[in-house]
């Protein structure tokens, strides 16, 4: 996580990506585990769209930290997520 709320995803070898995420925009952080490639994050972002963070060790205990870092910013931003039903 970067200082001003957001969080540098970077990936690719030879052409590397970085990609920012507003922790605040972030509705829900899931985690998939494979035993194979190793675990995903999946992202779920206040406007609906979906963010998949492959190749990540760990995933389910970086989600959870994802998760109260998450709120952290909304607190701090005065931001709430409304439900939309």
């Amino acid at each position: 996580m970067q200082s001003n709320g957001t969080l540098l995803h970077k990936s690719g070898v030879i052409r590397q990506r970085y990609t920012n995420i507003d922790l605040y925009r972030v509705k829900n952080a899931s985690a998939e585990i494979n035993l194979i490639s190793g675990g995903k994050l999946i992202l779920t972002n206040s406007d609906g769209s979906i963010q998949v963070l492959p190749y990540i060790k760990n995933a389910d205990q970086i989600a959870n930290v994802i998760r109260g870092l998450v709120n952290e910013q909304r607190k701090e931003q005065g931001v709430s997520l409304i439900e939309m039903l």
